[in-house]
């Protein structure tokens, strides 16, 4: 998530997981690239937007971590993670209110 593609969906303020970390005394950080970042660095694929997650996450440096990324995401960045040496754990592939 990012600020801006909160924006786009019209929430304003923070996140629910970025209120939810707080609300516990966790750190939090928002990993997906903006639009102008995402220009200036050229990304135009998914996979490139991933590899701009895990380095995010390098940089975060808390581990363990929650990482919530959407469905179509789960196995490409969950190969990028063990290639970037990171073990992931996959707690729900498409998970949805009951």
């Amino acid at each position: 998530m990012s600020l801006a593609a909160l924006r786009k969906h019209f929430v304003h303020g923070p996140s629910f997981t970025c209120r939810v970390a707080a609300e516990i005394g966790l750190p939090h950080r928002y990993c997906d690239p903006d639009p102008e970042t995402q220009k200036s660095l050229n990304i135009t694929s998914p996979r490139q937007r991933e590899a701009y997650w895990v380095r995010e996450l390098m940089g975060f440096n808390r581990f363990p971590v929650l990482f919530i990324a959407g469905a179509d995401h789960i196995d490409s960045f969950n190969a990028l993670l063990t290639e970037s040496g990171l073990q992931a754990l996959v707690i729900a592939r498409d998970w949805a209110p009951a």
